[in-house]
């Protein structure tokens, strides 16, 4: 609608990125742990996830469905992948459905268009979100949503679609599920943590205003919800709708219970987490301390000498009263490498070492991303010739 873990010494490094498999889906074009909901799937939901989006990216008619996933889980993540997913155009949501079985539930996948398509759409969405990736965190999440609101009009489009960001970007029409799916699509391409949300909204007078779907997002390390649909002022963006805190935002907008979980997040780190990173060198000869940040910016480093590698690191003191989970992917070149998280216990210090024979040998475009609680919060690129 359009109105309106274990405490451990601080500097013991425990090596890790073992054997993962099936961490991530290994055909995402993009960190996956940049979908903000996907961080609050339990493990056995997040496989689930990984398998429908490898299939859907390759065109597979069936996946399994992991045990430990509830019929209901699995019927909402079969629409959570539909819309946290827009990329996958191919997708025919409605057509496709979970099958229980003696042996265990299955998703049995339809189609509506050619994968070739989706190829073309996937690679259009890349390069349009370029633009907002060059322009950092605060700036290209708003630069999207804007950009949103001048664009589109509000309403279908010629018996197709709009609420589907294929549809509306072709019609340049959306209803509130295209400019949710589509917003979530480009910030996910940029680099930015975001996702989806749907659920009910309501007026001022307390009158349900039916359903509908809007974003969260974050930029430095807070997070914030957003309404693009609601802050389309024809050709003008408004932003009264935009960077509005949990608390605000549900005296309108109430999501469905899948979501509640993240109504309250406001920061990526407690002030009493600290974190500093580390890039080791191995020459060989041992592990050598590289480089060290304090901050989650990504830097650029020096080119390795022959026989070298890099192994990323970090140490996280967690002196607070709850719980943090820290995690890490690894990617060269855009391919998935390998994942791994572990909990750090109130009064913990821990430190991780990325296990280098992931990376020992491989040239390219290398990146270490670390997450806490699921959202980004430091990162090394460096490239290996």
């Amino acid at each position: 609608m359009k109105n309106r873990a274990i405490a451990l010494p601080a500097l013991l490094l425990v090596c890790f990125l073992a054997a993962a498999a099936g961490a991530e889906p290994s055909h995402c074009p993009y960190d996956i742990h940049l979908s903000i909901i996907y961080n609050y799937l339990s493990d056995a939901e997040r496989t689930l996830y990984d398998r429908l989006y490898d299939a859907l990216y390759t065109g597979q008619e069936s996946v399994s469905v992991p045990s430990g996933v509830t019929l209901d889980r699995a019927s909402w993540m079969v629409d959570l992948i539909y819309n946290e997913a827009p990329e996958l155009c191919a997708y025919d949501r409605w057509a496709s459905l979970v099958v229980p079985g003696s042996g265990g539930m299955t998703v049995s996948l339809k189609y509506r268009m050619p994968l070739r398509e989706q190829e073309r759409f996937i690679q259009d969405a890349a390069e349009t979100a370029r633009r907002y990736a060059g322009q950092g965190e605060k700036k290209g999440l708003r630069a999207i949503h804007d950009d949103l609101c001048k664009r589109f009009e509000y309403g279908w489009a010629n018996g197709e679609d709009t609420q589907l960001a294929y549809f509306a970007l072709k019609n340049n029409k959306a209803v509130c599920n295209g400019y949710s799916q589509i917003f979530v699509m480009y910030a996910h391409f940029a680099g930015f943590a975001s996702s989806y949300i749907n659920g009910d909204v309501y007026y001022d007078d307390g009158t349900n205003g039916g359903a509908h779907a809007w974003n969260i997002a974050c930029a430095n390390g807070k997070y914030f919800w957003l309404d693009a649909t609601w802050d389309d002022e024809g050709k003008k963006a408004g932003r009264t709708w935009y960077g509005l805190d949990g608390e605000s935002m549900i005296r309108t907008h109430v999501p469905i219970a899948e979501y509640k979980p993240i109504l309250d997040l406001k920061t990526v780190l407690p002030k009493n987490v600290t974190h500093t990173q580390h890039l080791d060198v191995n020459n060989s000869a041992g592990f050598q301390r590289g480089i060290t940040r304090k901050s989650g910016k990504t830097v650029q480093l020096r080119k390795l000498k022959s026989g070298e590698y890099y192994s990323p690191a970090m140490v996280v003191s967690n002196n607070g009263r709850s719980r943090v989970s820290v995690s890490i992917s690894c990617r060269v070149d855009g391919e998935f490498i390998d994942w791994g998280t572990w909990p750090i216990e109130p009064g913990s210090n821990l430190a991780y070492r990325a296990d280098a024979s992931q990376l020992r040998g491989r040239t390219g475009n290398h990146e270490a991303v670390w997450y806490c609680d699921g959202i980004r919060i430091a990162s090394f690129t460096w490239k290996v010739k």
